[in-house]
């Protein structure tokens, strides 16, 4: 499964690390799906200058979520790179611009649920329940 190459740090576990890229799960997690639908990467495309990722990556993750998988001929090409690992790992700046602010993503109507608290036990239960959904073969990116 491909994955963000760089770290999404908590600044209360951090505190006074220089140049950290934090509090940003809500748009990390939200920009990792549209990557799955709305993206292809193709390594043997020559590289864009470097901006140009940017570029790239938010017309990828603005798309909703939700939204059914693009066939691949209509997806948002990704040249140069055989992944999102292989992309954020090599232009981690450009990348993390082209997810833009994190307030897009507090802001969201579908986060309202961030509001309520969470009960004892509660996240390790989702946790149980999402891998045996994924061993059960019932994930997947379309």
């Amino acid at each position: 499964m491909d994955t963000f190459a760089f770290r999404n740090d908590s600044r209360i576990h951090h505190r006074g690390k220089p140049d950290m890229y934090c509090n940003r799960c809500f748009l990390v997690a939200r920009a990792f799906g549209p990557f799955l639908k709305f993206a292809r990467f193709d390594p043997e495309a020559p590289r864009l200058p470097s901006a140009g990722y940017a570029e790239r990556v938010w017309p990828v993750t603005r798309r909703p979520a939700w939204r059914p998988a693009s066939a691949p001929a209509e997806r948002i090409v990704i040249p140069g790179f055989a992944s999102l690992h292989a992309l954020s790992r090599a232009e981690e700046a450009r990348v993390k611009d082209g997810l833009r602010g994190r307030l897009r993503t507090l802001v969201h109507r579908t986060n309202w649920r961030m509001t309520f608290p969470f009960w004892p036990g509660q996240q390790e239960r989702v946790a149980r329940e999402t891998m045996a959904e994924v061993r059960a073969g019932r994930c997947s990116s379309s």
